[in-house]
């Protein structure tokens, strides 16, 4: 049962923009008398409504977008009636009406008044509308005129009673962003991404950690290499192990008390990393994540600094997994098997076969990438070790190599995860984005050793998890 005593008071500014409605009212009830002022009074209502802000000088700068807006509705639906339109058929005076919507909305946001575009279409509508016998250009005159009318009241109603403290209404607002601020860190997920730096070529930590972030979580970094550029299609690369540097990074973060809601391993610098990384699982993975994307080979082949034992030990890493995202490649060096036929078209007897087998190392969920039924389109495949459910997910095939999409996917599908979709939606969500920045990349002359523009595609990845 609702406690009517801890029940907040109605703000200053609600019961300013009711004393501002109530005067609106009055004032054409004077003006007008008893027959025909509500019609009066409707526009000059709404504008005071929408102008009464939490500012004397807010409420002038909206009181300005309202009366431009105002001007265009009129003038437009001036023009409409001027020419007859409303007198032809139904389907002509709506088809008119539609395209003077577009013109309006058109023309105030090419003059960067967006504010005024529902104020305008409200005018424009409400002249067209009307089937009085007032003259169009006295009609959208005697709308602005309204306008002006609700203006005036909201600012004097805004200026005289009770205006608002500048200070207090700024410290309002920071307590406002403060509290929604300390709200979205309580819930806000964190993620280690154990991956390497890449200084140019788009992979690894350099995608990790902006997909990452961008789909609202804290993303920490613990870099296992530093190369010049990836190794794929570049030559004369630098490489930096970072194997040393690892241990005594995590012995700071344990003095930090520091946790995670995921973590996630990715290319690793040396044989030496495996067991490393394993540790690290153990000491943070608490109730979260653990994902491993067992990156060390495409295209049938180990990367070039990966050797057949590291595939081994990495078989016993995605042990330490709650989910592994190899591509067809990696799943065949993890599983000692021939990788020649990463390529595809695969049968589904196949896939399902690869993920049963790699679901028997010890994840709980595997998801497989660069899976192909047909050849025009290409996707992923996944197993819930649980309850033994097989998902895909697929999108349009484009030919050719595309470096850090194998980073982009794996990041997009913890991102989907961590903001709570079902593994099946985040694997589409991934495939699809991944889609997205592959045809992108098309569009851009720029090598394709330089990865893909991830980052163009990013409002299309947000909208998806609800970011935007």
């Amino acid at each position: 049962m609702i406690d009517l005593h801890k029940l907040p008071y109605p703000g200053m500014r609600t019961v300013k923009t009711a004393i501002a409605v109530v005067s609106v009212m009055i004032f054409y009830r004077v003006l007008v008398g008893s027959e025909g002022w509500m019609n009066s009074a409707t526009l000059a209502c709404i504008v005071a409504v929408i102008c009464l802000q939490d500012s004397v000088d807010k409420t002038l700068r909206e009181g300005a977008a309202r009366i431009l807006g105002t001007f265009a509705g009129g003038m437009a639906g001036a023009v409409v009636l001027a020419t007859g339109f409303r007198e032809h058929s139904f389907a002509v005076f709506i088809v008119v009406a539609g395209i003077s919507i577009i013109f309006i909305i058109y023309l105030l946001n090419l003059m960067d008044k967006n504010n005024s575009v529902p104020i305008g279409c409200v005018v424009f509508m409400m002249v067209v509308l009307n089937m009085s016998d007032v003259s169009p250009v006295h009609q959208a005159l005697g709308n602005i005129v309204d306008t002006v009318v609700g203006i005036v009241i909201a600012y004097s109603v805004n200026r005289f009673v009770y205006e608002p403290d500048p200070q207090r209404v700024q410290n309002k607002q920071n307590h406002n962003i403060r509290r929604r601020s300390d709200a979205c860190m309580k819930t806000q997920k964190k993620v280690c991404a154990i991956h390497d730096i890449s200084c140019v070529g788009r992979c690894s930590l350099t995608v990790a950690l902006p997909i990452l972030s961008a789909a609202g979580t804290e993303c920490s970094v613990l870099p296992t290499a530093v190369l010049s550029t990836h190794t794929g299609g570049f030559t004369g690369f630098t490489y930096r192990d970072l194997t040393e540097d690892i241990t005594p990074i995590s012995t700071h973060w344990q003095t930090l008390g520091i946790n995670f809601d995921a973590m996630y391993s990715g290319f690793l610098g040396s044989f030496e990393q495996l067991d490393l990384v394993a540790e690290l699982f153990d000491t943070y993975r608490g109730d979260g994540i653990v994902m491993v994307d067992p990156v060390m080979a495409d295209e049938g082949k180990l990367y070039p600094i990966y050797s057949p034992e590291m595939a081994q030990g990495m078989a016993k890493l995605c042990a330490k997994a709650d989910i592994i995202i190899p591509n067809l490649t990696e799943a065949a060096f993890i599983l000692g098997e021939s990788a020649e036929n990463w390529e595809g078209p695969h049968s589904e007897a196949y896939i399902t076969g690869l993920l049963n087998k790699l679901a028997a190392l010890g994840p709980k969920q595997v998801v497989l990438t660069g899976v192909t039924f047909e050849k025009d389109t290409i996707g992923a495949a996944s197993l819930d070790a649980a309850s033994g459910v097989v998902s895909y997910a697929f999108s349009k095939r484009a030919e050719g190599h595309f470096h850090g999409t194998g980073d982009t996917f794996g990041s997009a599908l913890l991102s989907g995860l961590l903001n709570d979709m079902s593994l099946q939606d985040s694997m589409q969500l991934a495939v699809d984005y991944v889609c997205e920045c592959i045809d992108l990349a098309l569009a851009t002359p720029r090598e394709r050793r330089y990865g893909v523009p991830f980052e163009q595609a990013l409002p299309m990845f947000m909208k998806r998890l609800g970011r935007m």
